[in-house]
């Protein structure tokens, strides 16, 4: 089913994500609109169904920690496993990012958070940013973490999936939604999942059959349902088969099918869909044209890039400031080759940027960068040029995951602790201070408190 939309895409443009998100929810609740962006990893079984999935998402997308055989993950660290009910994952240092906050899940499984805290989402228990990491308490042992806009969300070794924060459209799967928030990690009623990702104001998982969950906001038809136009407990995503891994930008939601194909859902303004349309509301999953072994999503705002069995990208949708990376365009309803990279291992997407972690732990930036959210150290701020093509961060070696904040960006190390850099207004560099790039801007600091 397909919801044209043309006027949205120029009001996108001229209006801040926050508003625009709040109208879209105002104009939701008196309309028939439902009617008519910083994951897990997966053990692939090409003979049967996945028997693992992960996270991706605007904070960093889920990883396919299988080869494609689907018994030995070169990528895993050796002894770095934890098991999420049955299935055993990388034990890897993860990060997700929000609009203004970041949150790192340690080796030991713990969840630690900072920035900003407007709506609960650093999990303190209060409405104050924090400009150093604060622990999470009230968690059992955390495998993934991802967040949204004003919420975050843990998955737990028992697949079960915990959420606080921001429940103004339905973010906490409670069954309700409203201006109070949730200020402590609270249990999400559904079936066991595998796989987890934050967007806008929605998130999505999946469980170990292949099945796909969303909820929270559906003004676009990001959380696949019809007919609704929020979501306020788990629901599958209908015509959805055999889910891999799923992925929630902004507005829009993508998934990995079994066969590594791509299909997407949602807003489409840009063609972040990328089935060679753009401009409509796809509220039918739709394939993602020419994008095939895939490995790995993740979804910004209006952009979605796919990692590739190769260690190649191909990314989709908005290219307005080269957040495609592929060199020119304003725009692309079909996937583009991302160029140079050939070692992509997992990456997460920005308002208006991507950045993606390497097999070898180096991290590469492209798009804007009017918040020196590339990390580059030059040409940053509000009369910055764009980065059109994959630009390498000098300053990290040993990255093992990346996520994409609204304008700034964190990358995990393998081992401990965790870089930031990027805007700063609301503490979420975790350096300590809040001002507007941080002491250096466009340069990597480690985040304090971890």
């Amino acid at each position: 089913m397909r919801v044209t939309v043309t006027s949205w895409r120029a009001l996108g443009s001229s209006v801040p994500r926050i508003a625009l998100g709040l109208l879209a929810a105002a104009l939701a609740s008196v309309t028939t609109f439902a009617c008519g962006r910083t994951g897990l990893v997966l053990l692939d079984n090409d003979e049967g169904p996945p028997t693992l999935l992960s996270d991706a998402g605007s904070d960093g997308p889920a990883v396919d920690a299988g080869s494609d055989s689907g018994t030995v993950d070169p990528d895993i660290l050796p002894g770095h496993t934890v098991k999420v009910g049955d299935a055993e994952v990388p034990n890897d240092q993860q990060i997700a990012a929000g609009e203004g906050h970041a949150c790192l899940r340690t080796m030991k499984g713990e969840v630690f958070c900072w920035g900003a805290n407007e709506l609960g989402q650093l999990g303190d228990g209060t409405r104050t940013a924090s400009p150093n990491a604060k622990k999470v308490v009230g968690l059992p042992s955390i495998v993934r973490v991802t967040a949204g806009t004003h919420h975050t969300c843990a998955l737990d070794v028992d697949g079960t999936v915990w959420c606080w924060g921001g429940n103004t459209q339905g973010e906490m799967g409670q069954g309700t939604m409203g201006p109070d928030p949730v200020f402590k990690p609270t249990k999400v009623a559904m079936p066991v999942v595998v796989g987890i990702s934050g967007g806008g104001y929605h998130t999505c998982a999946h469980s170990v059959q292949g099945i796909a969950y969303c909820w929270g906001r559906n003004t676009f038809g990001e959380s696949g349902a019809q007919g609704e136009a929020f979501v306020l407990k788990a629901k599958p995503v209908p015509n959805l088969p055999s889910v891999l891994e799923i992925s929630a930008g902004w507005d829009h939601t993508c998934a990995i099918l079994s066969d590594r194909t791509v299909r997407c859902w949602g807003r489409n303004q840009d063609g972040q869909i990328g089935n060679a349309t753009s401009g409509a509301v796809e509220i039918d999953p739709e394939i993602a044209i020419g994008v095939a072994s895939a490995r790995a999503l993740f979804g910004g705002d209006d952009h979605t890039c796919a990692l590739l069995l190769d260690g190649s990208m191909q990314c989709w949708g908005d290219d307005e400031n080269g957040e495609l990376g592929a060199g020119s365009a304003l725009f692309s309803d079909k996937a583009l080759r991302v160029q140079g990279m050939t070692d992509a291992y997992q990456g997460g997407g920005g308002r208006e940027h991507s950045c993606v972690a390497t097999r070898a732990g180096d991290v590469f930036c492209w798009g804007a960068n009017t918040g020196c959210q590339l990390g580059i150290g030059v040409n940053c701020g509000p009369q910055s040029t764009i980065a059109k093509v994959p630009t390498q961060v000098g300053a990290i070696h040993d990255a093992r995951w990346v996520a994409a904040g609204e304008v700034f960006t964190c990358a995990a190390h393998k081992e401990r602790g965790a870089m930031c850099w990027g805007q700063n207004d609301r503490g979420q560099l975790g350096s300590g201070k809040m001002n507007d790039y941080g002491d250096k801007p466009g340069t990597p600091s480690e985040v304090l408190g971890l």
